[in-house]
């Protein structure tokens, strides 16, 4: 019994030791931080969204597309409603594009590089086009030299203007960009 009170005073002295420290009157510091605290946010950076010209698409209308009034807009030249040579070509986009216009072209001066094209009278306007809607125009076209056109805005900001035609040679839709 002995041997236990004795080793029982033993670890009590000893834990008093330890919790008071060994001799004197030493404290322990903690190092104060010179840098300050950043805390890092986890989400995600957003990033910029990079803006693409748009594409388009012109072809000759399927019968379906001429008679949908869900997905298209439809437009047909008062003039040529009963023509013969009445044809009707369908215009889509791969993104949204604004400010569509259908209108009147004259070719002013064929040059070495590109025709230049006078602008005439605004047929219709669509102001917005997109994978969802596009637009069915009924028109006939004249003669060798492009006698329509289409401009619009795509989502960069930049107005585009495109000529359309109907090759006298095979008789395919032709379009080309101009200035």
């Amino acid at each position: 019994m002995k041997r236990m009170n004795l080793l029982l005073a033993g670890s009590v002295a000893l834990c008093a030791l330890l919790l008071t420290g060994c001799g004197g009157e030493e404290k322990l510091e903690l190092p104060t931080p010179t840098a300050p605290i950043v805390y890092i946010d986890p989400s995600p950076t957003p990033t910029p969204e990079v803006k693409v010209p748009a594409k388009i698409e012109i072809k000759f209308s399927t019968e379906a597309e001429i008679v949908d009034n869900a997905g298209y807009e439809h437009f047909t030249e008062e003039q040529y409603r009963n023509n013969e040579f009445l044809k009707y070509i369908t215009i889509s986009t791969d993104q949204t594009i604004t400010n569509v216009q259908f209108k009147q072209v004259g070719v002013a001066e064929v040059g070495t590089a590109n025709m230049i094209f006078n602008e005439g009278a605004v047929l219709y306007t669509a102001l917005e086009l997109s994978p969802s809607k596009s637009l069915v125009i009924g028109t006939v076209f004249d003669g060798e030299s492009p006698t329509r056109a289409i401009s619009y805005t795509d989502a960069t900001g930049e107005t585009v203007k495109m000529y359309v035609a109907q090759s006298v040679r095979d008789g395919t839709l032709v379009f080309e960009q101009y200035e």
